[in-house]
């Protein structure tokens, strides 16, 4: 088995800007778990914009805020699902493999240098958990039996059934649509599995993820939806933007003027990844930016052939290995964040597409579960990334009308600075272009209206 340590080691605390009142809200939710009172939180926002960030910085609060304390002390459990293998019993493992081992960090002791869960289960017997044990010896059996749900069953139960007068746990469940892929098992077991800890009110719990409309249609089938607080994650403020800035330059000795880092937060949307790589490209080019055109022309550079573009490629070929179905979906998020066509329907989405059903609601659905469009019920709501726009247009022009990526990015700066490009994603006026779409689909085919019927 590999043995992952878990994210916690490569989050760096003084990388971290911002998000002040939302971690101060998770911290309350947390800190009232030592009276018995656990309230669930499901957090959600686009891929990248720092959810993960979120839950590992209040993890670090959490524990530097509860040293010395009086017992019990909040034991935060970090995991991610987006490390796992597909099969349960892969899982199982895996999660009984981390909460072993974070528990003994916890406690002040040094888990085993290579993965030993009977060593660890002695370990933790010596502080007075002696059912770890039995609960691996029952994982044993299950994985003999190839019975992965009763695995998965007795191995989340862990976690519940420890603590008691030293800690109790605090549970940070990270990219949990992911518990929808498990193989052999039904969309939604994981909560149902949850259901029972989550309604008896006494555990704390954040469930974090880019697809918040797959989980909480689990939550609202598991009758779970009224018991969760829905906390959405943006950008960051302008104000924390042009901190982390600050930080990233004088760590790269990257000289960008103070004047333009406004501009700067407002062209990357204030997320923390993309200010990150924009610096690196900076600093590997060994670039100088002086004034607004130079700073475009640095953006534009990123976005077309540089960092930013190759994050957004590799996404995309990940999440839509057949290159023609990768095609149709950048066609489409093309026409919907750069091109404004409005539309908030699956019916109207996937004509947009020109492709049959099937295929259509299998981009969709992949689309979904990326982060990129919320669906609820049929309504559909595009992400407002405005790298991703940028790295669409240069997509559509590239690949389908063969420009050269100097023609792109010269397009981009222009666009920029002449402020004449829309912004990206739904503009004030998409009430009016919805209904307006709408009419024309009673009478033409979505395909077949010409644009400029929609200025």
């Amino acid at each position: 088995m590999i043995w992952n340590q878990g994210a916690g080691y490569s989050f760096r605390p003084e990388e971290f800007f911002g998000r002040e009142n939302e971690l101060a809200a998770l911290l309350r939710v947390c800190l009232e778990g030592k009276s018995g009172i656990g309230a669930s939180v499901m957090i959600y926002g686009p891929p990248n914009v720092g959810k993960t960030s979120l839950l590992l910085k209040l993890k670090y609060d959490l524990q530097a805020s509860s040293e010395g304390t009086a017992p019990p002390r909040p034991f935060p459990f970090y995991f991610s699902f987006s490390k796992i293998l597909s099969h349960p019993l892969a899982l199982s493992q895996h999660f009984l493999q981390e909460y072993l081992w974070q528990l003994l960090v916890f406690l002040g002791d040094s888990p085993p240098a290579a993965f030993d869960a009977d060593a660890m289960c002695e370990r933790l017997g010596s502080y007075g958990f002696v059912d770890c044990r039995e609960f691996l010896l029952a994982h044993r059996r299950f994985a003999e039996r190839g019975d992965g749900l009763s695995a998965l069953v007795n191995a989340v139960s862990l976690p519940f059934l420890s603590g008691g007068e030293i800690f109790y746990p605090v549970f940070l469940f990270d990219d949990f649509q992911y518990t929808g892929k498990l193989q052999g098992i039904p969309d939604g077991a994981m909560l149902s599995i949850l259901r029972p800890y989550i309604k008896s009110g006494h555990f704390p719990m954040f469930l974090s993820g880019s697809s918040p409309g797959r989980v909480t249609a689990s939550l609202k089938r598991e009758g779970l939806f009224g018991t969760f607080q829905m906390l959405e994650i943006a950008g960051l403020s302008r104000e924390s933007s042009i901190r982390h800035w600050g930080y990233l330059c004088e760590r790269r000795r990257v000289e960008i003027p103070p004047a333009l880092l406004p501009r700067a937060s407002e062209r990357l949307g204030g997320i923390p990844v993309y200010q990150r790589m924009f610096v690196e490209e900076v600093f590997f080019r060994n670039a100088k930016i002086s004034d607004a055109i130079g700073l475009e022309n640095m953006y534009a550079l990123s976005v077309t052939e540089g960092k930013l573009n190759r994050y957004w490629r590799e996404f995309f070929e990940n999440t839509f290995p057949d290159r023609a179905r990768r095609g149709r979906a950048i066609r489409f998020l093309k026409r919907v964040l750069c091109d404004r066509f409005p539309l908030d329907t699956v019916e109207g989405a996937i004509s947009l597409m020109g492709a049959s059903e099937e295929e259509g609601e299998a981009i969709l659905s992949a689309l979904e579960f990326k982060g990129l469009l919320k669906a609820d019920l049929d309504q559909l709501t595009f992400v407002g990334d405005p790298v991703l726009a940028d790295f669409l247009y240069w997509a559509f022009e590239r690949g389908v009308l063969g420009k050269g990526a100097s023609q792109v990015a010269a397009a981009i700066v222009q666009a920029r600075l002449s402020h004449a490009a829309p912004e990206p994603g739904q503009g004030g006026d998409h009430a009016r272009r919805v209904a307006i779409v709408k009419e024309l689909m009673r009478k033409w085919d979505l395909r077949e209206v010409p644009l400029l019927l929609l200025d």
